[in-house]
C-alpha cells in the first residue's frame, strides 16, 4: 500500500568537520521533500501524501506542522528563502501557490496571470519550467520551449506585482 520513507536532517560544523543527527524519524507514509535552514538556524523540511502538502519547523528534536495546502497528487512543497510554494496544472493553466514560512499566504493563482510578454505561444502548454531559485520578493524561472527547441527564457516573477514577469534573458538557436 505504498512506500514508507525516513527523514534524516544532521548539523555539519564546517569548521570542525563534526555533524550532529538533529531530526530523525522513519516509517513515513509521506513523502519527505526540501529541507531549508534559515539565517536564525530554523529548520523547515516539507512533505506531501496523496491529499495535502506540508511543511514543518523543527524545533526541540520533535516536526510541528506549521501549515498545509489541500493538494491532490503528492505535491510535495519546494523550500526557498523565506517561502513555500506549490505548482500544478489544472485544464492546462498553470498555478502557484506561495506561503511565507511562518504560513502567511503570498500568492495563489495563475502562474502566468497575464501570460508572458515576449515569449511566443503559451507558457502554460508550450514550455517546460524549472525553477531556479527565489525568495519572498521573487521566483526565478527558466522557461524551454517545446514548440521551437533551443528557445529558452529566464525570468524574474515578481512576489509583490501579481507574478509581473520580467525576462532576464534569452536564448534563442
Amino acid at each position: 500500500e505504498g512506500q514508507i520513507f525516513g527523514w534524516t536532517v544532521t548539523r555539519y560544523n564546517v569548521r570542525t568537520g563534526q555533524s550532529e543527527v538533529i531530526y530523525q524519524e522513519s516509517g513515513l507514509a509521506q513523502i519527505p521533500g526540501d529541507t531549508w535552514v534559515t539565517e536564525q538556524g530554523e529548520v523547515y523540511i516539507s512533505a506531501a501524501d496523496a491529499d495535502h502538502a506540508y511543511v514543518y519547523k523543527l524545533e526541540e528534536g520533535q516536526r510541528v506542522e506549521v501549515f498545509s495546502w489541500e493538494e491532490k497528487g503528492e505535491n510535495v512543497p519546494t523550500l526557498l528563502d523565506g517561502i513555500a510554494f506549490i505548482t500544478g496544472r489544472t485544464d492546462g493553466i498553470c498555478y502557484i501557490k506561495i506561503n511565507s514560512l511562518d504560513g502567511t499566504a503570498i500568492y495563489d493563482g495563475m502562474l502566468f496571470p497575464e501570460g508572458v510578454p515576449g515569449v511566443e505561444g503559451d507558457p502554460n502548454m508550450d514550455y517546460g519550467r524549472g525553477l531556479i531559485g527565489g525568495d519572498a520578493e521573487k521566483l526565478i524561472m527558466n522557461l524551454s520551449s517545446f514548440i521551437n527547441p533551443g528557445t529558452d527564457f529566464t525570468l524574474m516573477l515578481d512576489l509583490n506585482n501579481n507574478l509581473k514577469p520580467t525576462i532576464l534573458w534569452s536564448e534563442q538557436k
